[in-house]
């Protein structure tokens, strides 16, 4: 039975960053980490940090003992392009003040991270690394080891066709193999039963009950989004208030509305400063 009358999943998160698509998963990641209570917390492709932060902050708020690691090279790939060293050090500074006690980032390549854990030790791996179909399976298959009996997999853009994208291909390779629970908004989130005694919650709903719960954490990440976007005056500003009709119109139409507003939200966050 799920119960969603915790108070954390209505909290804000304490830090945001560019890019933006994670944003309206950040309650359900508050969420899972009340539900499983996970003693080891691993997310494979971190960048600035917004889904991290988020496990970090559950961990925190609900006075947890447990530990989270955050990997990536803080190198970019053909994807994200090239990262700025103060992405990597921004996000430092802040988990180093923030917190210190529950939280290591490793900057380093994912197959050389994997030897750091050990055997069935993680019970919440969220990958969102490369998201070609090879890299995706390559780093579930090479992290599987690793997982716990209670363990449950996060993999971010499911619901993405466009390009080389490949984790919707790979999402329905999983889907054959193991219980699965999935949401739709902002390019997707997969979830994935790979612990045999990880919580059942998720994945013994019917059909209503899953409209229902999707449609629960849609708003609620919406409402974070568009909660964020009013709060920053950059959409009040000169700067690019004429810019932003014309970025609506290059959007591609198959968009959800998450997406078009995570994209105008990062075209004034990074435009801002340029007249």
């Amino acid at each position: 039975m799920i119960t969603l009358n915790n108070s954390l999943i209505y909290e804000d998160p304490r830090r945001l960053a560019i890019p933006f698509g994670w944003i309206g998963h950040i309650p359900f990641a508050f969420f899972i980490v009340d539900l499983l209570k996970p003693k080891l917390i691993v997310e494979l492709g971190v960048q600035s940090g917004n889904s991290y932060n988020a496990f970090c902050q559950a961990v925190d708020y609900l006075s947890l003992k447990t530990r989270c690691y955050g990997v990536d090279n803080w190198k970019g790939d053909f994807y994200t392009g090239l990262y700025s060293d103060e992405i990597y050090k921004e996000l430092m500074d802040y988990q180093s003040q923030t917190y210190p006690e529950l939280s290591t980032l490793l900057k380093m390549d994912f197959d050389k991270a994997r030897n750091k854990f050990d055997d069935h030790s993680i019970d919440l791996l969220h990958i969102d690394g490369l998201h070609t179909y090879e890299a995706v399976k390559h780093d579930f298959n090479n992290w599987l080891p690793k997982l716990s009996d209670h363990s449950v997999v996060l993999l971010h853009d499911t619901q993405v066709r466009q390009a080389d994208f490949g984790v919707w291909k790979f999402w329905q390779e999983v889907s054959l193999k193991y219980l699965v629970f999935d949401f739709y908004h902002c390019f997707g989130l997969g979830i994935v039963k790979t612990g045999r005694k990880a919580n059942n919650s998720l994945f013994n709903m019917n059909p209503k009950e899953q409209q229902l719960f999707r449609t629960f954490f849609r708003k609620l990440g919406t409402g974070l989004l568009l909660k964020f976007a009013l709060s920053q005056t950059l959409l009040l500003s000169n700067t690019c208030k004429y810019e932003i009709p014309e970025l609506y119109k290059t959007l591609n139409h198959q968009y959800e509305e998450e997406r078009i507003i995570i994209r105008a939200m990062e075209y004034v966050a990074k435009n801002a400063n340029k007249n």
